[in-house]
């Protein structure tokens, strides 16, 4: 299942099989973002997870494009887990190479979580990734203050937050992946600043949620709320 719009389009279906959607060296941006473990997921199973997914993709990244990782610390009975660094280190690991680090605060965050999430900016190891943006000053902040929109599995990245992205790593027609969408609210942001996008998400329950945010019968500017225009 999918649904199409313009230049974007959500589908219903693995990640892991981007590669028969995709070509080689398109993507000039993949936001990454599975920061939850529910009850039945391990550190294994997601570092597996992040194998099949990023590793196993990365030949769709273009050389002077970006991986941006988005991973919240837990507390897990009453010591906070360091989700962060610990996949940063396993990215390297795997030839990913840092190009930057930034905290988002997220205002209005769940309380079940540390309020700050770690972002970290990656490209291929064999890359030569140009500098960001240096016209869009909100990138250069160390600390990104955002308010959360959703919680749980849904995609919490705010309107803003996910513009600011794709202005300062894209240009008009680029391509934008998102390998783990929730909700899909990457779309119509990309979709409104000119941009292709796909997006990627197994949760059925969230179907309706999708088909909105898409919004086929619909025109897709919206402001930076989220609202349509």
């Amino acid at each position: 299942m999918e649904f199409r719009n313009q230049n974007v389009v959500a589908r219903m279906t693995s990640s892991e099989d981007m590669r028969e959607h995709i070509d080689l060296r398109s993507v000039k941006l993949m936001l990454c973002a599975c920061t939850h473990l529910g009850g039945w997921d391990t550190w294994d199973d997601y570092i597996d997870l992040m194998t099949r997914v990023i590793v196993r993709n990365r030949t769709l990244i273009k050389e002077d494009g970006y991986l941006v990782v988005f991973q919240t610390d837990a507390m897990i009975e009453g010591r906070i887990m360091p989700r962060g660094f610990l996949l940063l280190d396993f990215l390297r690991s795997r030839g990913f190479q840092l190009l930057d680090y930034k905290t988002w605060k997220r205002m209005n965050a769940n309380l079940r979580q540390p309020p700050n999430t770690h972002v970290f900016v990656m490209s291929d190891d064999a890359s030569e990734t140009k500098r960001p943006n240096p016209s869009n000053k909100p990138y250069f902040q160390g600390v990104w203050d955002y308010p959360a929109t959703a919680q749980g599995k849904l995609n919490s990245w705010p309107d803003s937050l996910i513009r600011m992205m794709i202005e300062t790593f894209t240009d008009e027609g680029d391509l934008v992946v998102d390998p783990f969408a929730g909700s899909c609210r990457i779309l119509p942001v990309a979709a409104q600043l000119g941009r292709r996008a796909e997006a990627y998400e197994i949760d059925m329950d969230l179907v309706d949620m999708i088909e909105k945010n898409v919004s086929i019968n619909n025109p897709l500017p919206r402001d930076l709320t989220g609202q349509l225009i």
